[in-house]
């Protein structure tokens, strides 16, 4: 799926940690200073709360996540991210995900996502981008094992 955000771009020097090349052709695109910047930052944040075993923000990571973003897992600012971020399940962030969703957010800083919540929670309120989150909450507590909308526990007793 190619946006017009730079997603492939963005997907191929994830996975590949090299510059994007080009669609069917063999030269390698330069990418610019901004960019590597906001890769290498980007970079650095997820690796500060990835799992050690798998490629993803994990419920600790999670956790140390929201807390270094002085929010509390259950707030809605964290679901507002979530969404902006396109995750796919609860309490967890995939590579992709983290850094498509700091690119759709335009930051790569702790202080950087701190200071958008403002304005991602203004998008919220607009009625045709509530309906997507609306949209969005919906699938993403359904529970893809057990086909039923379900939180973890310790999210349910806070």
């Amino acid at each position: 799926d190619i946006l017009g955000t730079g997603t492939k771009k963005v997907e191929a020097a994830i996975e590949a940690n090299q510059p994007p090349t080009l669609s069917g052709d063999a030269r390698k695109e330069p990418i610019s200073g901004s960019e590597e910047s906001f890769l290498h930052r980007t970079e650095e944040l997820f690796r500060r709360y990835k799992d050690e075993r798998e490629d993803a923000i994990l419920e600790e990571g999670m956790e140390r996540f929201c807390n270094d973003l002085c929010v509390d897992p259950t707030e809605f600012k964290v679901l507002v991210l979530a969404w902006k971020f396109q995750a796919a399940t609860m309490c967890k962030f995939t590579r992709m995900e983290f850094f498509e969703g700091c690119r759709a957010i335009n930051a790569d800083t702790i202080e950087g996502i701190c200071a958008r919540f403002p304005s991602l929670l203004n998008e919220a309120k607009q009625e045709d981008k509530f309906k997507d989150l609306y949209r969005f909450t919906f699938q993403f507590g359904l529970d893809s094992d057990e086909g039923q909308r379900s939180l973890h526990r310790e999210i349910a007793i806070a």
